[in-house]
């Protein structure tokens, strides 16, 4: 079966890539060709801006499935141009991609992200699959973002959308940045730390996926986020703890992450108490469901 990780340059689509090949999946990563200085032996490039129509949208026709993790790193100080790019490099692209899988002649599945963002912030409430959506910028990304990738169902390509937590992984994302500010003994809880935390370990991130591409009646929206529940300020501790260094910072009010983040800060203190409900009820079984077991399968000792 050949496997087509679009916008998979990122350290989720690199783990997710070494493992499909280590699965017996033919692999290609597609990109721009920057990008080429990654290369793993047997896993193959596609020349791509996926944001501009082009000859790969004929070249996609050829594998059966597409995994689409384009999109501009969220997690920066915004401006107006950034927010366009935010916005554009994942409606543009995912609306190129499902224009270039018209008219496939074989049955083809789309695994299109999203993210947990799209419930807004919702307190102390359990947010599913089946929850309201929110109704600010990031949220409405993901709604729209979605609503393009839905449109593949119409060409008869079975869809799946993987909302993602945080994603906890050694080799890049979130983890990687937090960890090097709580060994610097910079780390520190978010506004009042009572924000609900949505996180998934990279393993159950790949396994979801990999599941989703071999049962074929997976399809339509799965949360992608533990069903261990922690708030921010048990996490800060549980890392503070799992990487032996103390809390000197007691928190970081709102308006400092304002102040540092911009209008993102906001986002930071969002909370999510996200339950992967979908994938639960199809038996699938989280290899990380406590954080500190997951905390710890990342820390070098």
């Amino acid at each position: 079966m050949k496997v087509l990780i679009a916008g998979g340059y990122g350290f989720v689509g690199k783990d997710l890539a070494a493992k499909l090949l280590s699965e017996g999946y033919e692999v290609t990563i597609g990109g721009r060709g920057s990008n080429k200085n990654f290369s793993i032996k047997g896993i193959d490039h596609l020349e791509a801006d996926f944001m501009i129509k082009g000859q790969w949208q004929e070249q996609i026709k050829n594998f059966d499935v597409i995994i689409n993790l384009v999109g501009v790193n969220i997690f920066q100080r915004w401006n107006p141009e950034i927010k366009e790019l935010l916005f554009n490099s994942r409606i543009l692209s995912t609306r190129n991609i499902v224009e270039g899988l018209k008219g496939s002649k074989k049955k083809k599945i789309l695994i299109n992200a999203s993210a947990v963002g799209i419930y807004g912030d919702r307190g102390d409430q359990e947010v599913d699959e089946k929850s309201e959506t929110g109704n600010d910028f990031l949220s409405h990304i993901c709604q729209h973002w979605e609503k393009e990738a839905l449109v593949a169902k119409e060409y008869g390509v079975r869809v799946a959308i993987v909302r993602f937590g945080t994603i906890l992984g050694k080799n890049g994302g979130a983890f990687q940045q937090m960890e090097k500010k709580f060994k610097s003994f910079m780390g520190t809880k978010l506004g009042s730390g009572k924000q609900w935390f949505p996180w998934i370990h990279i393993e159950d991130v790949i396994s979801a996926i990999i599941r989703i591409i071999r049962q074929s009646k997976m399809e339509g929206i799965y949360n992608l986020a533990s069903p261990g529940y922690v708030t921010n300020g048990e996490f800060t501790k549980k890392l503070a703890s799992a990487l032996k260094r103390p809390l000197l910072i007691p928190f970081m009010p709102k308006f400092m992450l304002k102040i540092v983040f911009g209008e993102f800060g906001s986002y930071l203190v969002f909370s999510q108490k996200v339950v992967p409900a979908r994938l639960m009820a199809d038996g699938f079984k989280f290899k990380y469901s406590d954080v500190d077991k997951a905390l710890n399968s990342l820390i070098e000792k």
